[in-house]
Order: structure tokens, then sequence, then C-alpha cells
């Protein structure tokens, strides 16, 4: 009895053996082939979605930070990415430097031109101060010039309207005078002449000094309208210095 229990279960062994040898020979190439190809899209699927989440009702909260710089232009060069985690004072992107530099270029000539200018203007401020000084010297020796002329003149003024024509008319008058004299002489002799009381040649003589003493009278008139014209003069003379000096 012994030996037929163990023949039977050699037997169920054997035939177990060979049903599962008989399930693998069954596969052909293109199951195997689906087989890997399931197993791959499985392994695949379980990869992208392990510790995902779906939801068909879902929110996303985040936030949004505007980024404004300072000067306006085109990024040359974007140092960050979506979703970066960035340092306060970490550089985000950097500016085209072109147009500035372009405008620095044109400040820095201005600049230089300004100097220039300057120099220019500060080398014409020299030459206007050394103008200016000398026509001050100038101006200063030509109104002491003026002054000392018009003290000259004012000092000729006063003696053509002073002592020079108060002699001229002392003269005159005396000249006057003395016309007068020889006139009443003259007019008195004249009878005497018809009466004999005096010679024709006495009466001559006496109407020979009334004409000088005329023709003296006459003379010192004149030097009196010409010491008027002399002070008329001067004043005028006065007058040019006087605007000089102004």
């Amino acid at each position: 009895m012994t030996t037929s229990m163990a023949v039977t279960e050699t037997q169920e062994v054997v035939e177990s053996a060979t049903l599962t040898e008989k399930w693998y020979t069954r596969l052909t190439k293109a199951q195997w082939m689906v087989g890997a190809g399931v197993l791959i899209a499985i392994v695949i699927y379980a990869f992208l979605h392990a510790g995902r989440v779906s939801t068909s009702d879902a929110q996303i909260e985040a936030h949004i930070v505007t980024i404004a710089p300072h000067v306006p232009g085109y990024v040359e060069e974007l140092r960050i990415d979506d979703n970066w985690k960035v340092d306060p004072g970490q550089p985000l992107f950097t500016i085209d430097p072109r147009d500035y530099q372009v405008r620095l270029e044109q400040a820095k000539n201005a600049y230089d031109t300004a100097l220039a200018q300057a120099h220019a203007a500060q080398v014409g401020v020299d030459v206007a101060r050394n103008i200016a000084v000398a026509s001050s010297r100038s101006a200063t020796a030509s109104l002491r010039a003026q002054g000392a002329g018009f003290e000259k003149d004012r000092e000729a003024w006063k003696m053509a309207a002073g002592p020079e024509l108060e002699a001229a008319q002392a003269v005159a008058q005396a000249k006057e005078a003395a016309a007068e004299r020889a006139e009443r002489d003259l007019d008195r002799y004249r009878p005497l002449v018809k009466t004999g009381e005096i010679s024709q040649l006495q009466f001559d003589a006496f109407s020979a000094s009334a004409k000088v003493a005329q023709s003296e009278a006459a003379q010192a008139r004149a030097q009196i309208d010409t010491a008027r014209r002399i002070v008329t003069i001067a004043h005028s003379q006065m007058d040019i210095s006087d605007a000089g000096i102004d």
C-alpha cells in the first residue's frame, strides 16, 4: 500500500510539471511582446502618476508678483525660469545696456563740450576783464584830463566874465566920458569961432580931438562886445568839458 501511494504522488508531481511546462511553451513570440509592452506601459503609468492626486474640482493658489525695473529697455538675458525659488537681491534678468551706453557717450560728449565752452567763456571773461581794466584806466585818465580841462575852462570863463569884462567896461566908460566931454567942448567952441574969440585952427584941433575921443569910445564899446563874446565862448567850452566829464 505504501508503494502504491508513492507512485501516485510521483505521478501527480510529474503531471503538474508537465502542465507548467505546457503553459510557458504555449505562449508565442507575439504574445510575449504584447505582454512585455503591457508591463512596460503599467510601469511607466505607475512612475508618472506615483504620488499624484487627480480630481475634477481643483483650484490653484499662487502669488503673482509684478516686476518693474527702474529703467526701460529690452531684456538681454533671463536668469530664472518658471517656478524657481529666488532670494532677495538675486538678479532676475539683465537689460540691454547699448542704448544707455550711447546716451552715456552723448552725455560725456556734451560734458566735454560744456567744459570747452566754459573754458572759452573764462578766457573771454579774462580778456573782457583786461579790456575793462584798461578801459577803466583810460577812462579815469580821460576823466582827470576832462576835469583839468573843465577847471581850466571855468577859470578862463571866470576871468572873461570877471576882471577882463569889467576892465573892458571901465575903459569903455572912460572913453565914453571923454568923447562926451570932447563933444560938449566942441559945441561950446563952435560959436566962439564965429565971434572970433578962437581961431579956426584951434577949433579944428578941438574937432579932431572930439573925433579921436569918439573913435576911442567906439573901440571901447567894440572891446566890450568882444569881451562878452569871449565870456560866451568860455561858458560854452566849460559846458563841453562838463559834458565830457558826464
